[in-house]
């Protein structure tokens, strides 16, 4: 008589208040055909055994033959007051009927999982911990402050390399239904990025116990400094009892690949609707009107959305025509990742080479910028402004791989979507409305959501404004006359020889224009491995000149131009609970726009786990202001007549047609007409020596 069971060590948790079951199976290795008792010993719970169905109870397996096998169930009783991780451990024996020397056992260990979690489940870690209560297992992750710009500050769930594993506890959707799971995530932050493979995983426990993808990140993805939430409609499979979520990441190192996890919600989704679904609107130049955008929500779910807008051609007739011709630069451009996993090691040459500057212009970005450089017939013109003798020097505030400020820009500056009044100024080439990383020497691709963001790169690389070898340095900031220049004088690189300098200036204007102008570069001047270009708020979003290339060069201007800003909206935000509607005012201005036909594109991003984002398409057409004779009220093309005053009359009070051009019967050119006023200022003139019609004063 010889047998083996299987498996020697079982482990499952469940709900208190629940039942677990466990499959065995005893195999029969002797030569003869044998019976087994089951029994168990050591459990506080209650045990009790099943056949392989898991309906009948038993105290035997029943007769095996040799070299057979035999199923049989065992069920565990969770008590209903039964704590989460509370557990109980027994031995299963199953001994031979017929020779009670031949037996083996399996050890059991059950957990409770206490009471299932309510709905909706919530989770913004705001502790230093993680409770207990809503967590049942953790196996390497920790809740810190290591996350940059967590949506619920100040702590965030960190899984920092190694196979990091936590799970939620039992979630009760078993009367549910459009519910989704929304999270936030940040790859890297402040803490160590990871590299290809080291992954995050967010899975959900379905109703036959097997774990699904819900979300999956790549470690080779690029850096994060802000958040991205994830909104995943869960489907019918998530709706039991027992569901749960597990977000596990691998890291081939612990404490060297951080993955940042904020703000999990069990919610119910909202469902949102756009109406229009499009705009087009006629205006005659120097016109204006408002629509309305209605953002509804059809869901059960409180829906969150928040709108930008993006142009697709420009005010500028040179730029649309070089750009029709395809004979601009793209607004960013892609590297391998081998490429930007350069380790740069300070004093060291760059050996890499990025793609060349071919055009004298470039873009536009998502936003609408675009640049254009004084190499372009008609772009911008090459024009110094020497501000040494009037603005101030902040030059002491620098030293090798730091920054200084904030200083007063004198203006509100637009600035993508942020208008800022201040501004910092880092030692590498680079000035910034936000301080965070402004001393950085590791130059990027724009854009790059690594920090710095927010930035102009005028010059971006390793320089160092207390060269020993370079005395004399100054950088100047000057706020008047209507602009911000800030100007670097004898300006060198890091370690560089005697007169290895350059000398450039940065120019902002109250439109947001910028402008980068470079007098003169020493031929010593290692310029050809920089960063040149812009970059928003959050790295999303930028314009790049150019990177690791020979471009710059003595006498050269580059002029990054913002979209005119034809389309705004009321709001950039808003919370529309179930049912409910949200209206936001569109505004289309042609004041500065010559006639043509205008795109655009209004973004709405929301919370929606569906339809996110939509996109709004908008297209303005600008007709010219059209040409008329004062006074010409019937369109006849003549002088003013009683015909015209004929007209008018029918008009006013028999219903008659509306002039063809409004603006021809404002003859008192006071901007109210047409009116009786306008009528009578008529007669005055054909019958009584009045003065000529006036229109438009």
């Amino acid at each position: 008589y010889e047998m083996n069971l299987e498996p020697p060590f079982a482990s499952q948790y469940g709900p208190a208040g629940d039942t677990i079951s466990y499959l065995f199976t005893i195999i029969n290795s002797g030569t003869n055909t044998d019976n087994y008792v089951l029994s168990d010993s050591g459990s506080t719970w209650y045990v009790q055994f099943f056949d392989s169905t898991g309906i009948n109870p038993v105290t035997m397996t029943g007769f095996v033959n040799a070299k057979d096998s035999v199923h049989f169930t065992v069920k565990v009783a969770i008590p209903p007051g039964a704590a989460m991780n509370e557990s109980d451990s027994s031995t299963i024996y199953a001994v031979s009927l017929n020779n009670p020397a031949t037996f083996d056992t399996s050890q059991l260990v059950t957990f409770s999982a206490g009471q299932p979690g309510g709905f909706p489940w919530y989770e913004p870690f705001p502790e230093d911990t993680l409770f207990s209560l809503r967590w049942l297992i953790n196996t390497g992750a920790t809740v810190n402050t290591e996350a940059l710009n967590p949506p619920s500050p100040p702590y965030a769930l960190n899984l920092d390399g190694g196979i990091d594993t936590v799970v939620s506890q039992l979630i009760d959707l078993s009367s549910q239904s459009g519910v989704m799971l929304s999270y936030y995530y940040e790859q890297g932050g402040s803490g160590a990025t990871p590299s290809a493979g080291e992954d995050l995983w967010v899975e959900y426990k379905n109703n036959v116990g097997t774990w699904v993808e819900a979300g999956h990140h790549l470690g080779s993805d690029p850096p994060m400094s802000i958040f991205s939430q994830v909104n995943y409609l869960l489907p019918a499979d998530a709706y039991h009892s027992g569901f749960q979520i597990r977000l596990r990441s691998y890291g081939s190192c612990v404490d060297c690949d951080d993955w940042y996890v904020d703000d999990i919600r069990i919610i119910y989704a909202p469902d949102i609707t756009e109406e229009p679904l499009s705009f087009t609107e006629t205006l005659t130049k120097g016109d204006s009107t408002t629509n309305n955008l209605i953002i509804s929500n059809n869901g059960a779910g409180e829906l969150t959305y928040s709108l930008s807008y993006s142009f697709v051609n420009s005010k500028n007739a040179l730029f649309d025509q070089l750009r029709s011709a395809g004979l601009v630069e793209p607004a960013s451009r892609s590297y391998s990742e081998d490429f930007n996993n350069y380790v740069d090691i300070k004093g060291s040459d760059d050996p890499r080479t990025g793609i060349p500057v071919t055009r004298n212009a470039g873009g536009p970005d998502n936003y609408g910028y675009f640049w254009m450089d004084s190499d372009e017939p008609g772009g911008p013109a090459f024009n110094w402004i020497d501000v040494s003798a009037t603005g101030f020097d902040i030059v002491t505030d620098l030293s090798d791989d730091n920054y200084g400020g904030p200083y007063p820009i004198g203006f509100n500056f637009p600035f993508y979507d942020s208008l800022y009044s201040n501004l910092y100024i880092g030692s590498n080439g680079i000035i910034g409305f936000a301080a965070d990383s402004m001393r950085s020497r590791f130059k990027t691709s724009i854009p790059t959501v690594t920090l710095p963001n927010s930035i102009l790169a005028w010059l971006w690389d390793d320089l160092n404004p207390a060269d020993g070898a370079n005395p004399g340095t100054h950088v100047y900031i000057d706020t008047t006359g209507n602009r911000c220049v800030i100007q670097f004088y004898n300006y060198p690189e890091y370690n560089a020889s005697a007169g290895d300098i350059v000398n450039a200036e940065v120019i902002l204007y109250p439109d947001g224009s910028i402008i980068f102008q470079y007098l003169s570069i020493a031929p010593g001047f290692d310029v050809n491995n920089c960063a040149v270009g812009i970059e928003n708020k959050d790295g999303t979003d930028g314009l790049e000149v150019a990177y690791l290339t020979p471009y710059l060069k003595d006498s050269l201007t580059i002029q990054f131009t913002p979209p005119y800003l034809w389309l705004t909206l009321g709001t950039q935000n808003g919370i529309v609970s179930q049912g409910a509607s949200d209206t936001v005012e569109v505004k289309f201005t042609t004041a500065e726009l010559d006639s043509g036909v205008y795109q655009a594109n209004i973004h709405i991003n929301s919370n929606d786990p569906d339809d996110n984002p939509l996109i709004v398409p908008v297209s303005l057409t600008v007709e010219p202001i059209p040409q008329y004779i004062c006074g010409d009220i019937d369109g006849s093309g003549e002088n003013p007549n009683v015909a015209d005053l004929t007209y008018l009359v029918a008009y006013f009070f028999e219903s008659g047609p509306e002039p063809p051009v409004m603006a021809s019967a404002d003859v008192n050119g006071d901007g109210e007409g047409p009116n009786i006023a306008d009528l009578t200022y008529l007669v005055s003139f054909l019958f009584e020596g009045g003065p000529a019609p006036v229109c438009g004063g």
